[in-house]
């Protein structure tokens, strides 16, 4: 079991809050973390931009 913040993992907390979990969950925020991040650099690198607005 390891302790993690959940501060790190949701903007909505405004203070530490600490929560055990284990091994298991810290690799699947840890494996999101990575996911979030390549698609950020991959859009990064197109210049691609996504819009939530459809036009119609």
């Amino acid at each position: 079991m390891v302790r993690i913040n959940l501060r790190d993992y949701y903007p909505f907390y405004k203070s530490d809050f600490f929560v055990e979990v284990t091994n298991e969950i810290l690799e699947l925020f840890k494996q999101l973390s990575r996911k979030e991040h390549a698609d950020f650099e991959r859009r990064r690198v197109y210049k691609t931009y996504y819009s939530l607005v459809l036009f119609p």
